[in-house]
């Protein structure tokens, strides 16, 4: 064999390497990177969305405290309102 034989043989082999090898290799990798991209995105929604939700949750909390507060306060205006016509002087005696 000579060196210009090798040199085709060689050539044949690389183009078959190229072309059954590297390159489904490189499709297979570009889908991946597709697919790698648009998880990225779905998980900076997600996060996005995340954070929203602790958003309205911290409202939702501080709107539930003072709903507490105001029913606590209620509730002693009642307890104090009772007590007084408990202890009023105005009802006639039984």
């Amino acid at each position: 064999m000579d060196l210009q034989t090798i040199s085709v043989l060689a050539s044949g082999v690389f183009f078959v390497a190229t072309y059954l090898i590297v390159q489904p290799l490189k499709l297979s990798i570009n889908a991946l990177q597709v697919s790698v991209d648009r998880l990225a995105k779905t998980m900076e929604k997600v996060r996005v969305e995340v954070a929203d939700n602790n958003e309205e949750l911290a409202r939702n909390e501080e709107k539930l405290k003072t709903l507490f507060t105001n029913t606590s306060t209620l509730e002693w205006r009642i307890r104090h309102i009772e007590e007084r016509c408990e202890n009023c002087q105005c009802r006639e005696p039984k």
